[in-house]
């Protein structure tokens, strides 16, 4: 998994697809974890489908995972901005990383100003 989250913060999707592949191929077990690289290469890729479902997958096995809400808001940021608000809530109600936390609040205060969501 670290070699796939390298490639994936490093911006070589590419090179994180085919790590992810690999992984897959050698271990049968679909986590969280997985979820988020799979919907992060989907996203990278606009492959709407592939987001879907790797979040899907992901909250059923974690639902508790502030990465899948935050990439669940993203996925319906650009058809339904009231159910992206909600997920990015989401995110930060699960979220105990004070750095992500910030980042959560500036985006949910950044759509509120920009949409007036009270």
């Amino acid at each position: 998994m670290k070699k796939i989250q390298d490639a994936f913060l490093n911006g070589n999707y590419e090179e994180a697809e085919i790590l992810l592949q690999e992984y897959r191929k050698e271990h049968t077990d679909y986590n969280d974890i997985t979820a988020i690289f799979d919907a992060g290469i989907g996203e990278h890729y606009n492959d709407r489908t592939r987001v879907w479902n790797a979040v899907r997958r992901g909250l059923l096995y974690n639902c508790r995972s502030y990465e899948l809400y935050l990439l669940l808001g993203n996925y319906y940021l650009q058809e339904n901005l009231y159910k992206s608000f909600l997920c990015y809530e989401n995110a930060l109600f699960y979220c105990d990383v004070p750095e992500d936390r910030d980042d959560i609040i500036q985006l949910l205060r950044g759509l509120d100003d920009e949409y007036d969501f009270s």
